[in-house]
């Protein structure tokens, strides 16, 4: 069974809330956020409260909004990094992948050599 989409205010009144009552909006991004989590599968939920637990305590520690965005975005990169470098190393690493299995060459390859043509090698002088 399908989550249903959660939905959002509209832009206007969620503008109309920070400017007027942040509190509110705090409470609506807490409760949203509390809804995803949930909402996602059980075997996830654990990570994911650590992830939102990480993204509280750099929201508090930010001196100001901006700050607080440039960091959350480094966060992201660094998570997006290291995604990167783990399927990197599973799928080059010495044909081995993370988990130690043997990658096997492909056989079927047929490698080319071209002779060098005497006018590409520079004079020696």
């Amino acid at each position: 069974m399908a989550n249903p989409v959660i939905e959002l205010p509209a832009f206007d009144a969620l503008k109309a809330l920070a400017d007027e009552d942040p509190e509110a909006l705090e409470s609506l991004r807490s409760r949203l956020v509390a809804e995803v989590i949930e909402r996602a599968p059980s075997h996830q939920r654990a990570q994911l409260q650590g992830l939102q637990f990480v993204l509280d305590m750099e929201r508090r520690r930010a001196k100001n909004p901006m700050q607080c965005c440039i960091r959350m975005s480094q966060l992201m990169h660094e998570r997006v990094d290291r995604l990167r470098e783990c399927l990197k190393d599973t799928l080059y690493n010495d044909g081995h992948t993370t988990t130690g299995a043997r990658i096997e060459p492909d056989r079927d390859a047929v490698i080319l050599e071209f002779p060098r043509i005497a006018q590409d090698v520079p004079p020696k002088s």
